[in-house]
């Protein structure tokens, strides 16, 4: 579905938003997703557009919320937290309450960084973060209590990071080194 030039693309129903982006609005996403404090300028000059027509794309995909929030990515080690947890969580009961107890309980936990229900053999996948082995034990024990709802849990404790947070594929399936 193309957009008419100068409809609102707020007016497009659900779902077609993505489809109604346009090349530039793309390569503004690509470019923000890894640089998200560049200045407008620089922006506007790296994607063809001049500072307040770039400006304009950049609050528009703020307003439909296709950008959601800005944020730094921190050096994890640096800051003390170089333990990272993948931890596999299948509950006692499939209940609409006991799943909704544990979303809370998660939301409520700083360490835990990522958290996504799945289908499979576990009912939610975390990402935790903690300063060492033995804190994570101890998080572990609380977070992960019967108390909590929780029935079972595997922890897969990270080696190494070899890709973290990448930028969404938006232009296509590989990105630039």
């Amino acid at each position: 579905m193309r957009k008419k030039r100068g409809a609102p693309i707020a007016d497009l129903p659900p779902g077609t938003i993505a489809a109604a982006l346009d090349g530039i609005d793309r390569r503004i996403l690509d470019i923000l997703q890894t640089d998200a404090g560049i200045a407008n300028a620089a922006l506007a000059d790296r994607v063809g557009l001049s500072p307040p027509a770039c400006l304009g794309r950049v609050r528009r995909l703020r307003e439909l919320k296709i950008i959601r929030r800005q944020v730094a990515l921190l050096d994890a080690a640096a800051v003390g937290l170089p333990v990272l947890v993948w931890v596999g969580v299948s509950l006692r009961r499939k209940t609409d309450d006991a799943i909704a107890r544990f979303r809370q309980v998660v939301l409520g936990e700083p360490a835990v960084t990522a958290c996504a229900v799945v289908a499979g053999e576990i009912d939610f996948l975390l990402s935790v973060r903690a300063a060492t082995l033995p804190a994570y034990h101890a998080l572990a024990q609380r977070l992960f209590s019967e108390e909590n709802g929780v029935g079972a849990y595997t922890s897969h404790v990270a080696i190494e990071e070899v890709k973290e947070l990448a930028p969404l594929p938006l232009s296509s399936g590989r990105r630039e080194p």
